[in-house]
């Protein structure tokens, strides 16, 4: 029995080492795998929890769009990075703001600018076409008259019609400036909206200075929240943009880039965006981690060491 027992383990040692010898491929692979690891290996769910009112959209609107978002990350990295679970972690929000009734209030009113300049432009077209054809009937009667005077004057029957003309001719004139009063009422309506519009840009700016964010994601709480947007690719893009921050990252300053901190309506990933999120996405060394971790916690209680010495 002592003799087993002496035997047992180096037995023991030399089976382990020749299993391990014969599946070594796949134990340094296993080991590999185990040591490697990317922010990106699982997707981050999210779910929609609060839709103000307000903002006139619906859940299923918001979904597709939340999808659309998502897949700028996804696509850009060829992996699932966000996916739509509706237990999720990741929770997205639409809080109505006064922004939000600003920018809806200046889209309306920049409309009906838009659109009463067209019939603006449309109407002055045919004022000044009626005003042409006008002007050249009262030449043609003023030629006629003319042309009578100097024969000594016309007969019954011409005086009538050119009489009849004349006054066809000033009804016409009558119409032609009531129809011109009507344009410079359309234009002090015009004017009206444009003051307001700017008077409305004017507010919306002073409020941008105080509270610039179009969106925020709260780190501690795993929180997105739109505050306001003034079309559906800018929403898109600000959806894209915090869920960036989400995925841990940081502004950018290249133009139109999703993570560049002013929004636009751009829902394509600049370059910068992809090799940001490529770097982000980069296998890491669980052991450099660690080793780098350790590090900065002894250069730190050196440092507090020091500072604890000199005093």
């Amino acid at each position: 029995m002592k003799r087993i027992r002496k035997w047992f383990f180096p037995a023991l040692l030399i089976a382990v080492v020749l299993v391990g010898f014969r599946y070594r491929t796949d134990i340094v692979t296993a080991v590999t795998r185990w040591l490697t690891f990317s922010f990106c290996d699982r997707p981050i769910t999210y779910k929609i929890d609060q839709i103000d009112p307000q903002f006139n959209i619906t859940q299923n609107t918001l979904k597709q769009q939340l999808t659309i978002a998502s897949d700028i990350w996804n696509i850009a990295t060829k992996k699932t990075l966000f996916e739509y679970d509706q237990n999720g972690s990741l929770s997205i929000n639409l809080i109505y703001d006064g922004r939000q009734r600003l920018v809806e209030n200046i889209n309306d009113t920049n409309n009906v600018v838009e659109s009463q300049k067209l019939t603006f432009e449309q109407e002055s077209q045919r004022y000044d076409r009626l005003k042409a054809e006008l002007e050249a009937e009262v030449q043609q009667l003023n030629d006629k008259i003319d042309y009578w005077n100097r024969k000594g004057g016309a007969p019954k029957d011409e005086y009538d019609q050119l009489v009849k003309s004349q006054k066809n001719l000033q009804k016409r004139i009558t119409e032609l400036n009531d129809f011109t009063q009507k344009l410079n009422q359309n234009v002090e309506k015009v004017n009206q909206n444009i003051t307001n519009l700017n008077s409305n840009v004017s507010t919306f700016n002073s409020l941008l200075k105080v509270s610039p964010e179009m969106g925020t994601y709260t780190s501690g709480v795993n929180k997105v929240e739109i505050y306001f947007y003034g079309s559906k690719e800018e929403l898109e893009h600000v959806l894209a943009h915090e869920m960036g921050h989400s995925l841990g990252l940081g502004h950018i300053q290249e133009a139109n880039a999703i993570m560049n901190p002013t929004a636009s309506n751009s829902v394509k990933p600049t370059q910068d965006d992809i090799n940001e999120v490529a770097a982000l996405c980069e296998n890491k060394n669980r052991l450099d981690l660690v080793a780098n971790d350790l590090y900065n916690s002894l250069y730190t209680l050196i440092g507090r060491f020091q500072t604890v010495l000199t005093k």
